[in-house]
């Protein structure tokens, strides 16, 4: 692989993982079971803040979700495109809430460390290690807002609104447009009997290679002290690779070294 392919693949590789971790906590969605037929009819008046308010009562309510001051998770992880073929590996997250992210994956023989302190983005690879900016470190921190798609979390939600309903798989779903200074504009498709988001939509901005559209779905969700959260997720990005991570093992609230985030002291040059 020349070495122009090299990073753009290790680009699109490590945006499987921003994108799974930044878009997860609006995809906890479809269950295995989910009927094929049509839902009955629903009240038309569903606003936007009846629908929030019956999302969060989906996920476990309020109450639980605030609970919810850490997650460490770990699982296996796939990647698929043309210039690649098919990729495992796994992946390893650790959030604070709100103030703090660390991935770790090693894909085929990608191995990525993105973290963000709360102040400073990084991201190691075997090519080196760098400071995020930008499009990056916004990804970066969105991640650390795991609920925003109820409106509790920690970042700025500029607006919330609802959309005509979009059908997915032949049922209709609530639409609801999110955006926000970190988070951007992301579209969520709410399931009508479930209250819980079937699908995501958002453009995305990749160093290298530019905008994309990210589709995210997800299923096999489990109540995690109380919360809904999913276990397997799929994301498609046009034209360039579609993935897919199932975790398998969550801790809330765990103990964490808070060294983890910090960006690492290289050691001084040989001369």
């Amino acid at each position: 692989m020349n070495s122009a392919l090299s990073t753009l693949t290790r680009r699109a590789a490590a945006s499987a993982v921003f994108v799974f971790m930044a878009w997860t906590p609006v995809s906890v969605a479809q269950s295995d079971n989910q009927s094929d037929t049509q839902p009955a009819t629903q009240p038309a008046a569903q606003t936007t803040e009846s629908l929030l308010a019956a999302h969060v009562t989906a996920l476990g309510g309020r109450a639980a979700i605030e609970r919810i001051e850490s997650l460490q998770r770990s699982g296996r992880l796939t990647f698929e495109s043309e210039f690649t073929g098919s990729l495992s590996g796994t992946l390893d997250q650790t959030l604070v809430l709100g103030s703090k992210v660390y991935n770790s994956s090693q894909l085929g023989v990608f191995s990525t460390t993105t973290a963000w302190d709360g102040t400073t983005g990084w991201e190691r690879t075997a090519q080196g290690q760098r400071v995020l900016a930008g499009a990056e470190l916004q990804q970066l921190q969105a991640q650390s807002d795991w609920f925003f798609s109820t409106g509790l979390g920690s970042s700025e939600l500029t607006s919330v609104e609802r959309l005509d309903d979009h059908e997915i798989d032949g049922v209709a779903h609530y639409a609801l447009r999110y955006q926000g200074p970190i988070l951007g504009d992301i579209t969520a498709y709410l399931d009508p009997q479930t209250h819980l988001i079937s699908q995501t939509i958002q453009t995305v901005e990749i160093p290298g290679i530019g905008q994309v559209v990210a589709v995210t779905d997800s299923w096999d969700y489990t109540a995690i002290d109380g919360v809904l959260i999913p276990r397997k997720i799929s994301v498609a990005l046009e034209g360039l690779f579609a993935s897919q991570i199932e975790f398998e093992s969550t801790l809330v609230n765990g103990a964490i070294d808070a060294t983890l985030f910090e960006l690492p002291v290289l050691p001084d040059p040989v001369n």
